[in-house]
């Protein structure tokens, strides 16, 4: 295994409790993309979500469980862009 995904597991599991279970409040989740300057293509791409899905979730739609875990762990800085993009180079040498 490699040693980003030794840290990144031992990160997850400090870090487990400090991540509480509670739904995302999606107005809080529109006003943080907007304050990085980010458009929702850029933002909830790195979660593997399309712009058109993201709207939604903004607008209210209920964020499905993978999503939502990722959000969390991003949010309460316990993963960064460089975690996701590790991963989703893993995912495309798998295709």
């Amino acid at each position: 295994m490699r040693q980003h995904q030794v840290e990144f597991k031992e990160s997850i599991r400090r870090h487990a409790s400090h991540t509480a279970p509670h739904p995302l409040d999606q107005q809080s989740l529109r006003e943080y993309r907007i304050a990085r300057l980010e458009n929702q293509t850029r933002f909830w791409s790195r979660f593997g979500v399309t712009q058109s899905r993201g709207s939604r979730f903004e607008l209210g739609m209920e964020i499905p469980a993978p999503v939502s875990i990722l959000l969390k762990l991003y949010l309460n800085g316990i993963i960064d862009d460089r975690d996701l993009r590790s991963v989703n180079a893993d995912s495309a040498l798998m295709d």
